[in-house]
């Protein structure tokens, strides 16, 4: 296991300007371009960085009833040297999605049905808290599409299951969270609905994370903020043990999605992760 102290210094980012004011059109200097396509008549969106390397890109996976819009800090960290795709899944952000909502493995399914409409052949999975349950998923089905596999805050605790136990963790965790950040997910729930948001939250504890983790191949760091209380050390360090090739990294002091309150140390671990697969 490996603690990493975050690197402040630019990790804020501007605390004025909340992420979701880039859906209304507010002007602001990223390498992030909207990018869309369509599957089965439904619209997906991104928020995409194309650079020239020769490297697979990074495909952000973000958690429940939020979107890529948390993702963005991150994405524009990793954009400075790589490919990057911050993804909405179906019924989520921009992207369209059924009128029922998808279980976890169906999540999976579209998630791989972009990648392949994408022409992604091969990627690095990033992925926060329910998002990780979904990678799990692609990343077992689907080894050969995974270079390398990160999962922040990965959901759910094996040993605590019970609803009310999560909502307490859950609410607890959101008191440390920065307010742009309760911003955006507050206007995410309120595009995706009070009914995909409940129907997903019931998907997310039909699935069981665990049953997934032996049967990953690719290399995958865990991460937690070491402040996180929805996924306590002794949880954070089963999954890692669960993992063929787990590996652990704390990062004192910080939250659930440790990836948007210090994405800079979140993408300098990332790229060190990435990078030793590669050699």
């Amino acid at each position: 296991m490996r603690c990493i102290s975050p690197r402040h210094g630019g990790d804020q980012g501007d605390p004025i300007v909340p992420e979701l004011l880039r859906d209304f059109g507010f002007p602001v200097q990223s390498k992030l371009v909207n990018r869309w396509v369509t599957i089965q008549g439904r619209r997906f969106h991104s928020r995409s960085a194309e650079v020239q390397a020769s490297d697979a890109p990074f495909v952000l996976v973000h958690g429940l009833v939020i979107s890529s819009l948390y993702m963005i800090p991150l994405a524009e960290c990793l954009a400075r040297r790589h490919s990057v795709h911050a993804v909405d899944l179906p019924g989520f952000g921009r992207s369209a999605g059924p009128a029922r909502t998808l279980s976890v493995p169906e999540l999976a399914e579209a998630l791989l049905a972009w990648l392949a409409e994408s022409g992604i052949g091969r990627c690095h999975l990033v992925a926060n808290s329910l998002g990780c349950q979904i990678a799990a998923h692609v990343a077992v089905q689907a080894p050969e599409r995974v270079a390398s596999l990160v999962l922040i805050g990965p959901t759910l605790d094996p040993r605590a299951f019970a609803l009310a136990l999560q909502t307490w963790r859950l609410l607890r965790d959101a008191l440390r969270e920065p307010p742009r950040l309760w911003l955006n997910w507050i206007f995410d729930f309120g595009r995706a609905g009070i009914r995909r948001a409940v129907g997903t939250t019931r998907a997310m504890f039909r699935d069981h994370i665990e049953h997934q983790l032996p049967w990953v191949r690719a290399s995958t760091l865990v991460m937690r903020g070491g402040l996180d209380p929805t996924v306590p050390q002794r949880a954070a360090e089963e999954m890692t043990r669960l993992l063929p090739l787990g590996h652990l990294m704390v990062v004192p002091g910080q939250t659930h999605c440790v990836h948007y309150t210090v994405p800079e140390t979140v993408c300098d671990a990332i790229e060190r992760h990435a990078a030793a697969r590669a050699a």
